[in-house]
C-alpha cells in the first residue's frame, strides 16, 4: 500500500508537468539590471537592493549583463522604521522595519510585467533604545534579500 501511494504521488508530481519554482530554469537566460531609484532617507539602499537582486538571480543561473533584451527596473516606494513598543520610560523597545518596492520588467522600452512587493520585520532593540546604523543596514539588507527571492519566484511564475 505504501509503495502504491508513493507511486501515485510521484506520478502526479512529475507526469502532470508540475514545476518546482526554485529548481526550474527561468524562461529567460539573461537580464539587464536597470536603475533602482529610491527614497532619500536611507542612502545606499538602492545599491544594496540592486546587489541583492543581482546575487539572487545569478545564483539561479540568470546571466546579468548590460544590453540584454529584458531589463529589470525598480523604485523604492517606501522605507520606514516605526516604534511599536515602548518601555515604561517611553523608550523604544521594538521597531517595525518596512520596505515597499515597485519592480518593472521592460522589453524594447515597453513594460512587460510589473509588481509591487512589500516586506516588513519586527526587531527587538533589547537594552538599547535606539537602532544603530549597523543593525539598520543589516536588517534592511535581509529585507532586500527576501524581496529578491520573492521577485524571482513571481517573475518566473508569471512568465511561464
Amino acid at each position: 500500500m505504501r509503495k502504491l501511494i508513493l507511486f501515485l504521488l510521484f506520478s502526479f508530481l512529475f507526469c502532470c508537468t508540475y514545476n518546482w519554482v526554485g529548481l526550474s530554469k527561468p524562461p529567460f537566460n539573461e537580464l539587464s539590471l536597470g536603475p533602482i531609484e529610491g527614497v532619500q532617507e536611507e542612502p545606499g539602499l538602492e545599491s544594496t537592493l540592486k546587489e541583492s537582486v543581482r546575487r539572487y538571480f545569478q545564483s539561479k543561473g540568470v546571466n546579468i549583463k548590460e544590453g540584454a533584451t529584458l531589463r529589470l527596473e525598480g523604485k523604492i516606494k517606501e522605507e520606514k522604521i516605526e516604534t511599536i513598543a515602548y518601555d515604561p520610560n517611553r523608550l523604544s523597545r521594538q521597531v517595525r522595519v518596512f520596505l515597499k518596492v515597485w519592480f518593472t520588467l521592460v522589453k524594447d522600452e515597453n513594460p512587460l510585467w510589473e509588481t509591487e512587493l512589500k516586506r516588513d520585520t519586527l526587531l527587538n532593540l533589547g537594552n538599547s533604545p535606539i537602532l544603530d546604523q549597523e543593525k539598520r543596514r543589516k536588517i534592511l539588507s535581509e529585507l532586500c534579500d527576501d524581496l529578491s527571492q520573492e521577485l524571482y519566484i513571481r517573475l518566473v511564475l508569471s512568465l511561464k
